[in-house]
């Protein structure tokens, strides 16, 4: 038994696997569909991952509508938001010394589509997975093509958006985003950047008002007379 043990953790394949918009992902709040061509080469214990998946089904957001009295998220949604960056990794045998290079991304004129009963977009992977089993890394961008939101008394629409994935650090995107909104006669302008779990956001409106930075660290700030500065964002506040 140990031989047989020996001899499959040994044994080279070379295998090409291809499908046609299978499921990959599925819960209360995306599905996710992908066409994939990968090539699987080498011993059990040490292959190689690489080719394409394309990403061109997109997610469909069944999305929940805002509570009655405001736009608080129920406790379970704001529980599930990320404050720290996600770590993935296979440590133990047989992907801990696979190799990767697959790329994710979508074709041209076939954008992942964001749909649902408060927010619509859509967006432009090109992705790459590389690395290990154990130091495995995303690399590559997500472009915002286009992705408009209803809020409780307004419309969010973002202008310019980026999400970068470096192999410094995986896992861990950088994001740039241009995002305007209406109310009434004011156009308010939220530009936010930073780390995903760690973002910035500085607010300009028209007509103007003084700037303000702020970030989940910021803490309040007393200002003359009754009022009170605006507190930084929670995280829930920066998910677009």
């Amino acid at each position: 038994m140990e031989r047989d043990a020996v001899a499959a953790r040994t044994a080279c394949f070379d295998l090409r696997l291809r499908s046609n918009k299978v499921l990959v992902l599925r819960n209360d709040e995306i599905t996710v569909r992908t066409d994939a061509d990968i090539s699987l080469k080498g011993p059990l214990n040490a292959g190689s991952a690489n080719r394409d998946s394309f990403c061109d089904a997109g997610p469909v957001f069944q999305g929940r509508g805002y509570p009655a009295g405001g736009a608080t998220r129920p406790p379970e949604a704001a529980g599930a938001i990320r404050t720290t960056p996600m770590i993935i990794s296979f440590p133990d045998p047989p992907l801990r010394d696979w190799k990767f290079d697959i790329a994710i991304k979508t074709r041209e004129n076939d954008s992942f589509l964001i749909r649902g009963n408060l927010a619509k977009g859509a967006a432009a992977l090109d992705l790459r997975l590389g690395g290990t089993g154990l130091n495995p890394f995303l690399s590559g961008n997500v472009q915002i093509e286009s992705f408009r939101a209803l809020l409780p008394a307004s419309t969010l629409e973002v202008r310019r958006g980026y999400v970068t994935f470096s192999p410094e650090e995986p896992f861990q995107p950088q994001i740039d985003i241009q995002a305007e909104s209406r109310i009434r006669k004011t156009t308010i302008t939220a530009n936010i950047s930073g780390s995903a779990t760690a973002p910035h956001m500085e607010l300009e409106s028209e007509p103007r008002f003084r700037r303000r930075r702020f970030s989940r660290s910021s803490r309040p700030e007393r200002q003359p007379g009754n009022s009170a500065a605006m507190p930084a964002p929670s995280p829930q506040g920066l998910q677009f």
